[in-house]
């Protein structure tokens, strides 16, 4: 934090924290970490029965020692992460390799030179959120792959020490979830005692997590179709350790499972990869369709209606909306950030869309590429990086810094009438000087058109009251495998396959500008832009999308 920010900032993020955050803020803070006992570690749990194939992984182990971190190939000679951004340097400890069998050497001389050379409590190795992980990568090759020398097994043990002493209370959300899951793999894993200790103590901080952190929509309360994929994840690998291990798995797990995927079936595009919002982006979290596979490896029932992807549907608790017809698929964002104690991982793209034409992206916001506290983070986080209008180059919400958010923009749907057209209606008060409201429509012989309107607020009776002058913008990215170019009656925009669509407006006419688009960590990619500024006196706009013809 930079002490140059406004107090009131400060005052609009921090109040929102928790009475378990500002206790545990202060422990994290001021209380130094103790090393972990060195006593004896428990002895191993005989399984009852195999440990199913669980997904695989994307980083690739390589000889030499080395590592594909976000593609990047990184040689592992200094565990320290010397010239690596912080995430991955937490993404090296992580141990998230994609290997088999034939890696075995390659793997135990890795794991051996990890414990060599992180000693207890030495670098970031040993923060909570890689213990997690790694942890549980660990167990999983030790069931699936081959025992783990000794000195690996000790130093597990340890770790286990570790991370049931300081679960991640300062930050809650998806840190502690992941604590939940290893101390429960641990417990599992390990027997006597101390073992029995990490899973009752895994298994209730679970209760609690999943309890409140995943909604009755069955989505992750992050509101990151990136992060959901990673929750849901983590909590099939608990069903898995359990029921290797005879530990009977709790009704509620496999409810709130069942509920995820339904949530991922409903919340991804036509192609069937996750949209970007929040954060999100491709190359993290597992397909829809490896999670659907590893639950049916794991004889987790699925709820009929996840199998149902055509119709629209609105997910009141999450604050997302899919709407179908025709050759249009829409997926807004018509939510407020939240957790509101956590909203690290929220953009200010409230009611922003996606759209795909057929199996085609279309519109997108722009996805992310970094999370160092940089310009580029704050960009990529701005209204202005998503399909949203914007007043005063301003945000919707007060995205600063990597994780912080101060005011935030509070979101409500309207209106979800069922017709012979498919019509969604929400508004949200981000901005002091008006309230936004946007109506999105698609039918068969009108496609698809976005209304815009704003409304003062705050009693302003006049816009030129606020401010003057006042400049209001409404972005529309485009994907980057479609051209736009400008004609006499809006912009004709085509696919590489030939589809074209036609975009027209009644109040002017569109800038086509150049912006960026990131699918993974580390990727940009240029693509173009149509804006529409409105004109001063302007409350209204309505932005009308019309396929004129379809690709082979």
């Amino acid at each position: 934090m930079s002490l140059s920010l406004p107090l009131a900032r400060y005052v609009q993020t921090l109040r929102h924290l928790t009475a378990k955050q500002w206790d545990y803020q202060l422990r994290h803070r001021l209380l130094r970490r103790r090393h972990p006992s060195t006593y004896a570690r428990p002895e191993l749990r005989v399984p009852t029965t195999e440990l199913l194939e669980p997904i695989a992984k994307r980083a690739v182990l390589k000889e030499p020692l080395a590592i594909t971190i976000f593609e990047q190939l990184v040689e592992v000679d200094d565990w320290s992460g010397a010239g690596l951004s912080d995430l991955q340097r937490y993404n090296l400890h992580y141990f998230d390799l994609c290997t088999g069998r034939s890696f075995a050497d390659l793997y135990e001389t890795l794991t051996l030179d990890w414990v060599a050379n992180n000693p207890p409590l030495s670098g970031v190795g040993w923060d909570p959120f890689p213990i997690s992980l790694r942890a549980v990568n660990w167990i999983k090759w030790h069931l699936l792959r081959g025992p783990l020398p000794e000195p690996v097994l000790e130093s597990l043990c340890l770790q286990g020490r570790v991370l049931s002493a300081r679960p991640e209370f300062h930050l809650l959300a998806n840190h502690l979830l992941a604590n939940a899951a290893a101390l429960f793999h641990l417990g599992c894993f390990f027997s006597g005692t101390e073992a029995e200790q990490w899973k009752q103590q895994g298994r209730q901080l679970l209760d609690r997590a999943i309890d409140e952190q995943v909604l009755s929509d069955g989505g992750h309360f992050e509101r990151s179709p990136m992060y959901h994929g990673l929750i849901l994840e983590q909590l099939l690998d608990c069903v898995n350790v359990g029921s290797c291990f005879g530990v009977e798995i709790p009704s509620q797990w496999l409810t709130k499972l069942r509920s995820m995927l339904r949530w991922s079936s409903t919340m991804r595009h036509p192609d069937g990869a996750i949209p970007f919002f929040n954060d999100a982006t491709f190359g993290v979290s597992p397909e829809h369709r490896e999670l659907e596979s590893y639950a049916d490896r794991l004889n987790i029932e699925r709820d009929e209606a996840s199998a149902v992807t055509c119709s629209s549907q609105v997910l009141q608790e999450t604050g997302f909306a899919v709407l179908k017809e025709g050759q249009f698929t829409v997926i807004a964002d018509v939510g407020s950030p939240g957790p509101s104690y956590q909203p690290g991982h929220a953009h200010a793209g409230t009611l922003s869309f996606e759209v795909s034409v057929d199996e085609k992206r279309f519109l997108c916001n722009s996805g992310i590429s970094t999370y160092a506290r940089s310009q580029e983070r704050l960009r990529q986080r701005g209204s202005s990086a998503h399909n949203c209008l914007v007043i005063d180059e301003a945000n919707s919400s007060d995205v600063w810094s990597s994780f912080r958010v101060g005011h935030r923009a509070c979101a409500s749907i309207l209106g979800f009438p069922r017709r012979s057209d498919v019509r969604l209606q929400a508004t949200h008060d981000g901005y002091k000087e008006a309230l936004h409201t946007r109506t999105f429509a698609i039918s068969e012989s009108k496609g698809l058109t976005i209304e815009d309107h704003l409304e003062p607020q705050n009693g302003a009776a006049r816009w030129r009251t606020i401010r003057t002058p006042r400049r209001v913008a409404a972005y529309f990215h485009l994907h980057p495998s479609w051209e736009p170019s400008q004609q006499q009656d809006g912009v004709r925009c085509v696919h590489g396959d030939g589809t074209s669509v036609q975009v027209s407006c009644d109040i002017g006419s569109f800038r086509i500008v150049e912006t960026s688009y990131h699918e993974g960590f580390g990727k940009s990619e240029i693509r173009q832009c149509l804006v529409l500024d409105w004109s001063e006196d302007s409350v209204s706009a309505t932005v009308r999308f019309s396929c004129l013809t379809s690709g082979t």
